[in-house]
């Protein structure tokens, strides 16, 4: 019987030494879960709806919408810094096709860049047809950047996706602004197009 009672008394008092140990673990355990949900949502991307309801857009952590920008466009975002993409539509009855959109838009960059030639690349948007322009001019504050513009085909409109950095930070930022494009989403909102209306203007200055 004193054996038993002592052994059992000991057992007790095992458990008790352990359980600051167990405690200690839950509570990392717990620090490690609020750490990894923190970074979560801290590197998450951000998702930003058109003003007219018809496309979303995904864009990199960081980035968030821009008070300032183009009337006409859907969607205008900034990472914060030299970066900006502006997107907007234009009706198909403006344009024979794709093609001539694309000619119209690379004259309209020729006069606004009088010292830059951009260059005209057939590319894809979600494995469908689209024409990217990218250029290197002298934007209206003086200051050079770099511009890439995307163009696509919906169903009923012309999607342009206007992408700009600084000269200094163009390099560096060139494939992810080049891949803005491919990070729209047309909804099912998008079935009605927009009236026609006259061309869109070239970029805004970063």
């Amino acid at each position: 019987m004193f054996v038993s009672t002592v052994r059992s008394s000991a057992s007790d008092c095992l458990m008790k030494l352990h359980r600051p140990k167990d405690l200690i673990m839950r509570l990392g355990l717990a620090a490690m879960a609020a750490i990894i949900v923190f970074c979560s949502s801290a590197y998450a991307d951000t998702v930003l709806k058109s003003t007219d309801g018809t496309m979303e857009m995904t864009l990199p952590n960081g980035w968030r919408e821009a008070k300032k920008g183009n009337s006409n466009a859907l969607i205008h975002a900034t990472d914060g810094h030299s970066a900006r993409v502006s997107v907007r539509t234009e009706a198909k009855e403006n344009f024979k096709d794709l093609k001539a959109y694309a000619q119209f838009m690379t004259e309209r960059l020729k006069r606004k860049f009088a010292d830059a030639e951009p260059k005209i690349e057939d590319v894809q948007v979600g494995g469908k047809p689209a024409i990217r322009l990218t250029v290197m001019g002298e934007a209206r504050n003086g200051k050079r950047a770099g511009y890439i513009i995307t163009l696509f085909e919906a169903d009923k409109v012309y999607v342009e996706v206007s992408a700009s950095a600084s000269a200094g930070a163009f390099s560096s930022d060139q494939d992810m602004l080049a891949n803005l494009a491919n990070q729209i989403r047309m909804t099912s909102a998008s079935a009605a197009a927009p009236a026609a209306t006259p061309p869109a203007a070239p970029p805004a200055a970063p």
